[in-house]
């Protein structure tokens, strides 16, 4: 399985789409039916074939329709993924040289490869967290 960084910056059509989209998959999170369960069915519209979708892949979705609904872009990282330094910096809103100093205090885990810094996402998160 690859770690991807995926980024999204919604057109109009897209915050258009998202903010009724978000609105009702809130709704149908919320109802009786599904408030304690660990999937929902799931149907694409025009489609046949249901499949089951883990609740919290759901509210992940929710979360990011919400996101898109407001106009703002959307990055994607796994956390068991590594970030270049200027990742990193972007992914913090700081400068690429103060992500460095972070790393050199030992304030945010990485790993050298070859002349090269990998930050481990985890620890970025915990760090921005």
């Amino acid at each position: 399985m690859s770690h991807q960084i995926s980024e999204l910056r919604p057109s109009l059509r897209d915050v258009e789409s998202a903010r009724p989209a978000a609105e009702q998959l809130r709704l149908i999170l919320k109802s009786k039916k599904f408030k304690n369960s660990n999937s929902v069915p799931f149907t694409v519209s025009g489609g046949t074939d249901e499949i089951a979708v883990p609740t919290s892949a759901l509210e992940l979705l929710l979360d990011l329709l919400t996101v898109m609904a407001n106009g703002d872009a959307i990055t994607m990282l796994p956390t068991e993924s590594e970030v270049t330094t200027q990742q990193a910096a972007d992914i913090l809103n700081v400068s690429r040289p103060h992500v460095v100093k972070l790393l050199e205090d030992g304030e945010i885990e990485y790993r050298t490869v070859g002349a090269h810094r990998r930050v481990f996402t985890r620890s970025l998160i915990e760090y921005r967290d």
